[in-house]
């Protein structure tokens, strides 16, 4: 065989043998470990379940009550009261919880408003962990909708600004109560009162420890309680994206969508729930009716803001006016903001139908608000929400009604404490407490379903529609 030679104009290209090659150095850097937590739609059901079990086991040890017996049902549905940030109680909280029991309500209060998934992924970037993308799709869905691109970032630095946030807002709220009570008070305990209604008042939750019956009957005159619980009230049923806008954005035409809807339509409400408060309520001596027309004011505007979700309450709301109970209801059911935490159907939710059924009204094809088109996807997610929460509160109530029977409640009483534990709202009519232990057992899955539920079905509701492959002639039928 003759060797091979290589010919004007070949190009040689000699490849060194393995024994040649220079040793390869590679250097390896540290990597996240994958988190064992695995999130899915129903993540958030199982984690605030797995929340209430923990605080119900510890709120009954023996140093969490003043009881000499083992409160289980009381412990199962304050601790369903407390992470479902709703207030709704049937003990007397300073009097029947000890400093210790008060204190793990407080936790699952703070945790419940937090939210668990933004806990979970604060925890797992502050411990360096990977957060999955299930994870960050769950936690972006849970707080923030579509609104996570107007501030860009991680979303583990999205969940770090947002606990810092939240912390700072509740600090304001602790400082300012401070000043009051330690300086301007005889109150019992001032730093305890400060920090505990700071908490319970921006996560809308609704809890006092004031020795009262009534929830903060003592400070009906104080415009300056009265007037920080309203502030952290109507903070905390923004979301952070629209607390965002509004100090990044100098004018309403920069606000995103989502915020130009919350701003407006809270303040609609706002006022709407004053006006009437302050009419209906005027001169009812066992409500405001004794008071100057400051105070008046004051505690108008007050209602008005934690009608919606917090649930605090100046005199006995079973004293105000049929028509205030009634207004009260419809400002229940409509909430707060999404991702924030308050509850009901939400403010968006409400808008949409509104603008829906002027579309109708006005025989347009599409829904608009502030001049944007609005999604059919969209408007069919808000029927939903709005004929699903309706269904489940007639049926609850026929549930319940009939649970009660024996207990002789009046209708509307039952069906207002309902909507409130459904709502998270924890206004009531003050017959809770006198639900039996099934009835009881029965509200706190009430309680449960309202506060974990809408965001499980927006979740499930966000996963991209199947493609139809074949549509059936279509045909007009009568309505109306």
């Amino acid at each position: 065989m003759k060797s091979w030679k290589p010919k004007l104009g070949d190009k040689v290209v000699r490849h060194p043998r393995l024994s040649e090659l220079a040793p390869i150095h590679m250097t390896v850097s540290n990597q996240k470990k994958r988190s064992p937590f695995n999130a899915s739609p129903l993540t958030l059901a199982y984690a605030f379940l797995g929340l209430i079990i923990i605080g119900s086991i510890i709120l009954i040890l023996p140093i969490a009550h003043y009881d000499s017996g083992y409160p289980i049902i009381t412990a199962i549905f304050t601790a369903t009261s407390a992470v479902t940030v709703t207030g709704l109680t049937v003990v007397d909280t300073p009097t029947y919880w000890t400093k210790f029991g008060q204190t793990i309500i407080l936790v699952l209060i703070f945790l419940g408003g937090l939210g668990f998934m933004t806990l979970a992924t604060f925890l797992l970037t502050l411990f360096g962990q990977r957060v999955s993308l299930n994870q960050r799709l769950l936690m972006l869905r849970e707080t923030s909708g579509n609104e996570f691109s107007r501030f860009g970032g991680g979303v583990g630095a999205l969940a770090i600004k947002l606990v810092i946030l939240i912390v700072i807002l509740q600090l304001i709220g602790f400082i300012l109560f401070s000043i009051r009570f330690v300086f301007f008070s005889d109150i019992e305990d001032p730093w305890w009162q400060s920090i505990f209604l700071a908490i319970s008042g921006f996560n809308n939750a609704g809890f006092t420890i004031t020795q009262n019956s009534a929830s903060l009957s003592i400070f009906q005159t104080d415009r300056f309680i009265t007037s920080i619980l309203t502030g952290l009230t109507i903070f905390g049923g923004l979301s952070y994206w629209v607390i965002m806008d509004l100090i990044t954005q100098k004018r309403f035409g920069l606000y995103s969508l989502n915020t130009k809807i919350i701003i407006t339509l809270t303040g609609i409400l706002l006022v709407a729930g004053f006006t009437t408060h302050f009419i209906f309520e005027y001169s009812n001596p066992l409500s405001i009716g004794n008071l100057d027309i400051i105070d008046k004011a004051t505690n108008s505007l007050f209602v008005s803001a934690t009608l919606r979700s917090a649930g605090f309450a100046t005199y006995d709301f079973v004293d105000s006016t049929m028509v205030t109970k009634m207004i009260s209801l419809v400002l229940m059911f409509i909430g707060g903001a999404p991702s924030s935490v308050a509850g009901g159907i939400k403010i968006t939710t409400f808008v949409i139908l509104i603008a829906l059924i002027y579309s109708v009204l006005q025989k347009t094809n599409h829904a608009k608000i502030f001049g944007r088109e609005i999604l059919e996807s969209q408007i069919r997610k808000a029927i939903t929400i709005i004929l699903l929460a309706l269904s489940f509160l007639v049926f609850a109530t026929i549930l319940l009604s009939i649970i009660e029977s024996k207990n002789n409640i009046g209708l509307f009483n039952l069906f207002f404490d309902l909507v409130s534990a459904f709502v998270t709202c924890g206004s009531s009519m003050g017959v809770t407490s006198s639900f039996s232990p099934l009835g009881q057992i029965f509200l706190s899955l009430v309680m449960f379903i309202g506060r974990v539920i809408p965001i499980t079905i927006i979740i499930l509701l966000s996963r991209p529609n199947d493609t139809d492959l074949y549509r059936f002639p279509t045909e007009r039928v009568p309505i109306g």
